[in-house]
C-alpha cells in the first residue's frame, strides 16, 4: 500500500475529517490496526510510516559518508565498520551481560537442544536408572568373582 496514502488517511482521522470506520475500509485494515497507526501518528508523526519496502535513494560519497533520500527528506549516515555491532546514531548501546565463569552443577550443558525439557528429563531419569542397574550388576559380578577367588586354595 502507498505509504503516503496511509499517512494522509491517518492524518484526516486525527483532524476529524474522516471516521475510523471509513479509514478502515479505505486502508483495508482492522479497527485495531488503524487505532495503532493513529496512536503512532499522534506520538511520533510521519516518520513512523517508513516500512522495509519504502523506496530509498542512496548516495555514497568518496569519504565514506552515505546520504539517504527517503520521502524527499535527506538523512546523513555512515557505513558501519566490520567491528561495530550497532550504529551509535540510530540504536541505543546494548547492555553488557556479565558472564559467569563458574559452571552450575544444577543445570547441565545440553548438547541436544532440539529436545524439549520434558523429554530431556525423561531421558535423564532413564539413563540414571540404567546406570544404577549396571552398577548393581557390576557389584554383584564383582562379589561373585571375589567369592570364587577366595574359594580357590
Amino acid at each position: 500500500m502507498n505509504e503516503t496514502k496511509k499517512y494522509l488517511v491517518i492524518k484526516a482521522i486525527d483532524q476529524g475529517k474522516k471516521t475510523k470506520n471509513r479509514a478502515c475500509v479505505e486502508l483495508n485494515l482492522s479497527k485495531r490496526q488503524s487505532n495503532h497507526l493513529l496512536l503512532a501518528y499522534q506520538q511520533k508523526g510521519k516518520e513512523v510510516y517508513f516500512s522495509r519496502k519504502t523506496k530509498v535513494f542512496v548516495i555514497k560519497e568518496v569519504d565514506g559518508d552515505i546520504y539517504l533520500n527517503i520521502a524527499d527528506k535527506i538523512y546523513h549516515t555512515k557505513e558501519l565498520l566490520v567491528h561495530e555491532l550497532y550504529s551509535k546514531n540510530f540504536e541505543p548501546e546494548p547492555e553488557q551481560k556479565k558472564k559467569d565463569a563458574s559452571i552450575s552443577l544444577h543445570k547441565p550443558i545440553r548438547g541436544n537442544s532440539h529436545l524439549s525439557n520434558n523429554i530431556f528429563r525423561k531421558i535423564k531419569r532413564i539413563m540414571k536408572s540404567l546406570l544404577v542397574r549396571s552398577f548393581i550388576l557390576l557389584s554383584y559380578k564383582y562379589n561373585l568373582f571375589l567369592a570364587k577367588w577366595e574359594a580357590v586354595p
